[in-house]
């Protein structure tokens, strides 16, 4: 396959994307996830005057109880289509994730085998796919309290609640924001959640107490 082959591909890839985007860009978003990447939205609570974190993904993971009910239904045969290994569960005891994009040799036993190394491929030959790839989809209408989108893989979800992200971006608005303003209005920006990770001077004087008038006191609310 040659560069220039590649680089084709890229951008029929980013035209097709854009086309879809300019189709549905005043819709409201739908969320369709495979694997264990989260999609979380900052929303505000007027009851509660602060900005609260809504899971709008499901994860396919085998460490959830669910995921591996879910498996062991598809996989009535097979006895170790879940294992625990090391105190840590894996599909075949190779993988976390029960769906995915990819990962072709746990979805057709063409592929596992050579060049892939031994210790990752399925030890027994099987001949249905292990993995799925079809997503667990979500319709989110947009509101007025809607304010953000956290879109991370496990990699922030294994150190972070969906709360303490939520108030890390909704206390560290991005640079190319005035200084003077902030996501959300003054009277709404809270204590951090139980549990932040945050310096003892910098609880007491920074989110415990009234907010800088340099950082928040538009009482602007920018979206973004």
């Amino acid at each position: 396959m040659s560069a220039d082959v590649i680089n084709k591909a890229f951008l029929a890839t980013e035209e097709e994307f854009l086309a879809l985007v300019r189709k549905h860009w005043l819709n409201d978003p739908q969320m369709a996830s495979v694997g264990d990447s989260r999609v979380v939205l900052g929303k505000l609570d007027n009851d509660f005057k602060e900005v609260k974190g809504v899971q709008l993904s499901s994860e396919h993971n085998s460490s959830l109880e669910s995921v591996r009910e879910e498996l062991r239904s598809l996989h009535p045969y097979d006895p170790q289509i879940v294992i625990l290994k090391h105190t840590v569960w894996g599909v075949k005891g190779i993988i976390q994730i029960s769906r995915s994009i990819g990962d072709a040799y746990l979805k057709n036993a063409e592929f596992n085998r050579e060049p892939l190394l031994p210790k990752f491929r399925v030890p027994e030959s099987f001949d249905k796919p292990i993995l799925r790839a079809d997503p667990s989809i979500l319709v989110h209408k947009i509101d007025p309290e809607d304010h953000f989108l956290i879109f991370a893989s496990d990699g922030l979800w294994e150190h972070l609640s969906n709360q303490e992200a939520v108030h890390i971006v909704n206390t560290c608005p991005p640079a190319y924001l005035a200084p003077s303003t902030s996501i959300v209005p003054e009277p709404y920006v809270t204590a951090p959640p139980a549990g932040y990770p945050m310096s003892k001077e910098e609880s007491q004087n920074r989110l415990l107490s009234k907010p800088s008038p340099k950082v928040m006191d538009s009482g602007r609310e920018v979206k973004y």
